[in-house]
């Protein structure tokens, strides 16, 4: 292998002041992996990020490198290469693991490098762990286990979770791994508590993790250390007063959703309910429009007197009306004023996702409205079924939905849509607009059968079956000369 000196002689554009001071600090790190020999050096800095040197084919993963193809990170390698006689002086995992542990733990909250330590600690002896016996994997999992538990520990969960994978690599031998951390578990809850809710597979049995929760549960101190951790996965494991406990304690700005929900949840279903907790909570939540609430829920706090507390949930609920029937059901429910309070806000809401369709809008505002023009609405482009719920609760309104209904009938014999025809006919009818004897003396045979129906219908509605009379005929005869085919 080339030498120090050599290499900066072959290479004058690497820095020699760089690499001298490599040198100096003494932090550097080898070992074998993969089949490959490694030097770890920090790239510009004690407090940077770790570089490879690949001594083999003496290659770096610095931006140095990648642009003058040679760096002082390799040539500090070689330096310290050349110091052991020529030997690459490989770090042993089990000493250097254990000493970096040390050193973590050792760390003084306020101090300078006690918010850097945790990342730091990651950096220098990630590399090492799944190099580590099986029986060392074991004591370093319940070792960091411990450090977690520390008050004021300087290891954060994120790192403790990395390690834990680097450590349990062969997923099959993970319960394995864990195995002297749970049965420690008392001395090291929380890291138990972060595998069973953060890690991407769980170590522990089904048994062993309801072992946790029970014992959780059933010490308020415990249940108050671990529901921060526990809460997103197993807070039903909780009781309701311990989950909280915890919540008042939280900035709810900070909290998943689903831990909201289920708190709201709880405080309404379970006896006896907490209805004052439950709007302290859902009056401040961030989250709360997206809480669905059922609505014998809504009309239990209306029954328990209080529906003046109940503006942010009457909104929500307008908020997620996508139909007519939504509509119905609501106005069952919620007091008159506060419904068209809330539809009224609704309406001048932004987020065009809860809007409903300009349909069901209009036709609400008619129901609502004690004065609504329909000169602001195009009554031809809605549904018939929507025109005669108009026509059915607003009877002032009639000449305008009759209007509406001959548009609509002219245009569906246009294009041939006899279905539409009728219904636009029978609002017609149900109307009273006598415009629909003369659209039914202009049937002809070619219609469906039910026609002779129709104008049947539409003669008794207005008195004038002897006006249709000769229409009825043709189409008797009609229909009963295609009985006999």
């Amino acid at each position: 292998m080339i030498g120090y000196e050599d290499y900066l002689s072959a290479h004058p554009q690497v820095a020699r002041s760089r690499a001298e001071k490599m040198l100096a600090q003494q932090e550097c790190l080898f070992l074998k992996k993969r089949g490959y020999n490694l030097a770890l050096l920090p790239e510009n800095g004690s407090s940077s990020n770790l570089v490879s040197v690949y001594l083999d084919d003496l290659t770096c993963g610095c931006n140095v490198f990648r642009t003058k193809k040679a760096c002082p990170h390799i040539a500090a390698a070689l330096g310290f290469i050349e110091k052991n006689d020529g030997k690459i002086p490989y770090t042993d995992p089990v000493s250097h693991v254990y000493a970096s542990l040390e050193n973590l733990k050792s760390t003084t909250p306020g101090s300078f490098f006690f918010h850097s330590a945790s990342e730091h600690f990651r950096k220098v002896v990630l590399p090492y762990l799944d190099l580590l016996p099986d029986a060392e994997k074991q004591q370093v999992l319940l070792q960091l286990a411990y450090c977690l538990q520390m008050p004021e520990s300087p290891l954060t969960e994120s790192v403790f979770l990395d390690c834990y994978y680097e450590l349990t690599k062969d997923g099959k031998k993970s319960g394995h791994i864990a195995a002297s951390l749970f049965q420690n578990r008392k001395s090291c809850y929380l890291a138990v508590a972060v595998l069973m809710s953060k890690a991407y597979s769980c170590p522990f049995t089904e048994k062993e993790k309801k072992m946790v929760l029970q014992e959780a549960a059933s010490d308020d101190k415990l249940a108050a250390q671990l529901l921060p951790v526990l809460a997103y996965s197993y807070s039903s494991f909780f009781t309701r007063e311990q989950f909280l406990s915890y919540f008042k304690k939280q900035d709810s700005k900070n909290l998943p959703g689903l831990i909201e929900e289920a708190l709201l949840e709880r405080l309404l279903k379970e006896d006896p309910p907490l209805f004052d907790e439950f709007f302290s909570i859902y009056n401040r939540s961030s989250y709360s429009r997206l809480f669905s609430m059922e609505l014998d829920d809504v009309e239990k706090l209306i029954q328990a007197g209080y529906a003046d507390r109940m503006t942010g949930i009457f909104k929500n609920l307008v908020l997620q009306i996508r139909n007519i029937d939504d509509y119905f059901q609501l106005i069952r429910i919620i007091p008159h004023e506060q419904f068209l309070s809330a539809w009224k806000e609704a309406k001048n809401e932004n987020r065009y996702y809860y809007r409903v369709s300009s349909e069901v809008e209009a036709e609400i505002d008619f129901l609502e409205d004690p004065s609504p023009d329909p000169d602001d609405y195009y009554l031809e482009d809605f549904s018939c079924n929507v025109l005669e719920v108009i026509q059915r609760s607003r009877p002032e309104y009639r000449k305008s939905v009759n209007d509406a209904a001959r548009k609509i009938y002219r245009k569906a014999l246009k294009q041939g849509d006899h279905d539409m025809a009728k219904k636009a006919l029978r609002l017609l009818v149900l109307g009273e607009d006598l415009i629909a004897v003369k659209y039914v003396s202009e049937w002809d045979s070619k219609n469906m059968e039910d026609t002779l129906v129709y104008i049947a219908s539409v003669g008794i509605k207005f008195n004038c079956l002897q006006k249709l009379a000769p229409e009825l005929t043709k189409l008797e005869v009609h229909h009963a000369s295609r009985q006999d085919q």
